[in-house]
């Protein structure tokens, strides 16, 4: 079993602060939505009886119901459900392949979960660093689903998602290219160990975590693409523990371990 460190992770935290605010959002509003029903009861027993005009109790009983959609929709921390939901997304994906290498990876590894690093020209937040004795490993994590279709050498793949044989209807979006992505990270990683006098075997993978999904993508690369639904976990393993390129002491091991560790806090 290799082990997790536990850094900094500012995907975690955005939904934390998500959560919060979407329950403090529900108790705002159970507490404010008992004033409507007692209004239109002190309404009913004050000026009901002593007004008989019609048009000015249907005005009364409009407001109360827009007053109540208002509130209904009311969204005041501005909350975007959009944005939660791929921040809610890219977390479950990142805690199913942590916890998958955790568990079988040798002890000797290290994982580490949204790391940040900077060199003088570029800057990079890495989904999942593996390191061990077999070299630096970064993966690109997307918890994408339905068909994933493009060119390794495209700038944008598309994603078509379906809604089931009742919606037989496909929906197609424009996704940026995590080949693309992880190889910039790949070169401000080497940057970034080069420029803290760290030199060791760096590969650059992706990992698609969703078990909805199906990738086809042409083109040659020395990006390796993994999917949970094609035994991706245990592929990436192997990857990582059978890579012979260059082998790293433990001393090695725990000086890029604490490096990126103490930048992470």
């Amino acid at each position: 079993m290799a082990k997790l460190c536990k850094t900094k992770n500012d995907l975690e935290i955005k939904l934390s602060q998500y959560k919060r605010s979407y329950l403090k959002t529900v108790l705002i509003k159970i507490l404010i939505m008992p004033v409507l029903p007692s209004i239109t009861i002190l309404y009913m027993k004050l000026v009901a009886g002593t007004v008989e005009n019609f048009f000015f109790h249907a005005l009364f009983f409009v407001v109360i119901v827009v007053m109540f959609g208002y509130i209904i929709h009311w969204n005041p921390f501005n909350l975007d459900k959009k944005e939660a939901a791929m921040i809610k997304h890219g977390v479950q994906g990142e805690r199913f392949l942590t916890d998958m290498l955790v568990k079988y990876l040798p002890k000797n590894y290290y994982v580490l979960r949204n790391i940040v690093i900077s060199s003088p020209s570029s800057k990079a937040e890495i989904d999942i660093i593996v390191v061990g004795e077999t070299g630096v490993f970064i993966i690109e994590i997307k918890n994408w689903i339905g068909e994933i279709k493009g060119d390794l050498y495209d700038q944008n793949w598309t994603q078509i998602k379906r809604r089931g044989y009742r919606y037989p209807k496909a929906y197609h979006s424009t996704l940026h290219n995590p080949v693309k992505q992880v190889k910039r990270q790949l070169r401000c990683m080497i940057s970034y160990l080069n420029n803290n006098s760290i030199s060791c075997w760096i590969e650059a993978s992706v990992f698609f975590s969703s078990g909805m999904v199906s990738v086809e993508v042409t083109g040659e690369s020395n990006v390796p693409i993994f999917s949970t639904q094609h035994q991706g976990v245990q592929n990436l393993v192997t990857l990582i523990t059978t890579n012979n390129k260059s082998k790293i002491d433990t001393i090695k091991i725990d000086k890029i371990v604490t490096l990126f560790v103490s930048n992470n806090q």
